[in-house]
């Protein structure tokens, strides 16, 4: 009648699902921090490259050391798995695994090279922002400030999918 429920079918769910398992791990991390950095300062006898030649902070003294950070870093790692029986006394167990399920690029490194000391004019020397105009302007060969440099190093950088089979006797 209208009011009566149709069954269900859900025998091939069940065929494919039994026996199976399926699990994950998923892992996010911070993104690291880096800083607006100076290159190209002055040197002393003895002394090193920065702003005053002294060989102390590269970085930029009234914003502070570490604060920016890169993105996110984040991975998916998939496994399923499902046995069949093949025979009174034998069982195949098949696997798939796909690590870094989801294809993403985690950034590890990125050009801090912000400002380089400008000309000085009445006592006062400017920094100069690296942003591609200037990089530009001054016909250097190098990456804008702030340019991602490196992927990260995880075991899977790209996606990567095994598949095995085991007997069982």
């Amino acid at each position: 009648g209208p009011g009566a429920r149709r069954p269900r079918r859900r025998g091939w769910r069940r065929a494919v699902a039994n026996g199976g398992e399926a699990g994950g791990i998923f892992r996010e991390t911070s993104g690291r921090p880096y800083s607006y950095d100076i290159f190209g300062g002055t040197y002393l006898k003895g002394g090193h490259e920065s702003i005053n030649g002294s060989g102390g902070a590269v970085y930029l003294p009234t914003v502070g050391r570490n604060t920016l950070r890169l993105p996110a870093t984040n991975s998916l790692d998939l496994r399923v798995s499902r046995a069949l029986p093949v025979g009174d006394r034998v069982r195949l167990r098949a696997t798939l695994e796909a690590f870094n399920a989801l294809n993403h690029v985690n950034y590890s490194a990125v050009v801090q090279r912000a400002f380089l000391p400008g000309v000085e004019a009445n006592g006062i020397t400017p920094l100069v922002f690296q942003d591609a105009a200037a990089i530009a302007a001054e016909g250097l060969n190098t990456q804008p400030f702030g340019s991602y440099t490196a992927a990260s190093g995880d075991l899977a950088r790209e996606r990567q999918v095994q598949v095995g089979v085991r007997a069982v006797f």
